[in-house]
């Protein structure tokens, strides 16, 4: 049995979501900018996909501590 309900367990998602609320709108953005970057071709795409990853992992590093 796990120590908590169901409720309080997706409770945990609700909170966080309203804490961070615009971040959720930089991640979408951030993301449809590597999907881009993979599928058009350009110097420095391998960089820039790189550093969104390495954001995105930070972040949920950072925020799940």
């Amino acid at each position: 049995m796990l120590p908590f309900t169901r409720d309080q367990f997706l409770a945990v998602f609700v909170q966080y979501n309203v804490g961070v609320w615009p971040a959720q709108i930089v991640a979408y953005v951030l993301g449809v900018a590597m999907i881009v970057v993979l599928f058009v071709p350009s110097q420095g795409g391998n960089r820039i996909i790189g550093v969104g990853l390495a954001a995105m992992w930070a972040w949920t590093g950072m925020m799940y501590d």
